[in-house]
């Protein structure tokens, strides 16, 4: 296996393997710095084994103690104890796969928070979406009509209510209410006007949309068709938010 296929755990314990036969019968300074009790460097010598094996046994005792070290944490330990030699030699044949492998395990973990906060962002979005979205069908779907003879409100869909807008030359208009023109005239302008679905006047991309009118030509009832068609997905569906503000509520 090349030291590139190598996991970092594996790499760090190769590199102790070298590292305690380079020590060899050094074991037992070795064991003392590292901060091994007495007891523990007694049943360690008293092995009848080789000297680098039971640098080996020291190195297995002290991961017991702390787990399993980086390389910068057994390189500190190795250049205290006077041997930057060893150190040296390592990093010469092993290079940046010491090193690489932290910094690649760091940003995995940099990955996940933001992976997790993204999560949390959608969620929280989410909730908000579908919250508007019920509050608009249950404020917005019904209108309150009274149907002639009757005198009782009579509660019925926006929906049924509604048709389509056409495009008009607001100076004109105005200037038509003004002057009085006579009802054909007027007529006949009202059949020339080009009809547009609702839908279409935010199909453009604009910062602002200002929709004027008289009271009572349909400005509200236009804007809470657009939140209910929203509300059931029929329309911007790529739009996550859509807030109604009535202004007359703030200026009572």
């Amino acid at each position: 296996m090349s030291r590139n296929n190598l996991t970092y755990d594996k790499l760090i314990s190769k590199c102790c393997g070298e590292v305690s036969y380079k020590i060899g019968s050094d074991w037992l300074q070795w064991g003392r710095f590292l901060g091994l009790s007495d007891s523990d460097l007694n049943n360690i010598g008293s092995d009848n084994v080789k000297c680098y094996e039971k640098a080996d046994n020291v190195f297995k005792k002290w991961k017991q103690m702390n787990g399993n070290p980086s390389w910068e944490q057994l390189k500190k330990e190795l250049v205290a104890f006077r041997r930057p030699d060893i150190v040296v030699e390592i990093e010469k044949e092993y290079g940046d796969s010491l090193s690489y492998p932290e910094n690649s395990r760091y940003e995995v973990i940099s990955f996940d928070l933001f992976k997790q906060a993204r999560n949390e962002y959608k969620k929280g979005i989410s909730e908000i979406c579908s919250a508007l979205k019920n509050y608009y069908l249950e404020n917005y779907e019904k209108v309150i009509e009274i149907h002639p003879p009757l005198k009782v409100p009579e509660s019925v869909d926006l929906i049924h209510k509604f048709v389509d807008l056409c495009i008009v030359d607001a100076v004109k208009t105005q200037m038509n209410a003004v002057c009085n023109v006579e009802r054909k005239e007027f007529l006949e302008k009202q059949m020339s006007y080009t009809p547009i679905p609702y839908s279409e006047i935010f199909m453009k991309e604009k910062s602002v949309l200002l929709i004027s009118g008289i009271a009572g030509i349909g400005k509200t009832w236009l804007l809470r068709k657009c939140l209910l068609d929203w509300s059931k997905n029929l329309i911007w569906k790529n739009v996550e938010l859509v807030f109604y503000l009535e202004y007359r509520r703030y200026f009572k």
